[in-house]
């Protein structure tokens, strides 16, 4: 598995939909990149595993560029871990609506070592983690200034989407069109202008 300076790091914001453009007010949760299309979040609130309530996940590199894109996936599912006694929700796993394109933020280690430090550390799971090795110090906390940024961020990314496709007079432009959508294009006539 690559170290967290080869794969680079991300932090996970579990966010209430509809708050792109405040992310820092969606804030619901900090969770773990656990797969590709899984996010654990430890020591969950209540309200995460509430049906009527819609999160989506999102996936923020520390260290922002171009080549390192902010991600926003909806949740497509959603295991709640609840203790039999009282009904509480200690932890939840969001299924993503599609898979991420970074690596895990969680490093292998023993089941058994894990829920030995579970019951050390009085069921709390970020500390558990954090004391097996699988997590390093940090990340059970997403930065405000990385909140504020995405909004600039995200519209930045969906401008490099676009690419513009200039042309001189009416019908030029279907020239730019054909390899689009009639890939391959039949040769035609010579146009006229």
């Amino acid at each position: 598995m690559p170290t967290s300076d080869e794969a680079g790091e991300v932090v996970v914001s579990i966010q209430a939909t509809g708050m792109e453009q405040e992310p820092w007010a969606g804030h619901r949760a900090v969770g773990l990149l656990a797969t590709e299309d899984l996010v654990l979040v430890p020591e969950a609130a209540q309200e995460l595993a509430d049906a009527g309530r819609w999160f989506e996940a999102l996936i923020i590199p520390t260290s922002l560029g171009a080549d390192r894109p902010v991600e926003r996936i909806s949740i497509a599912g959603v295991e709640a871990l609840q203790q039999v006694d009282d009904g509480r929700v200690t932890s939840v796993v969001f299924k993503l609506a599609r898979w991420s394109r970074y690596p895990s933020s969680i490093s292998s280690f023993s089941n058994c070592d894990f829920k030995q430090a579970v019951r050390e550390q009085d069921g709390n799971v970020w500390k558990a983690l954090l004391s097996v090795g699988a997590i390093r110090p940090g990340l059970d906390v997403v930065p405000e200034e990385l909140l504020r940024a995405v909004p600039a961020i995200e519209r930045e990314q969906r401008q490099r989407r676009i690419h513009s496709h200039p042309y001189r007079f009416p019908g030029d432009d279907s020239w730019d069109i054909c390899p689009f959508i009639l890939w391959p294009c039949r040769p035609c006539q010579p146009c006229r202008p």
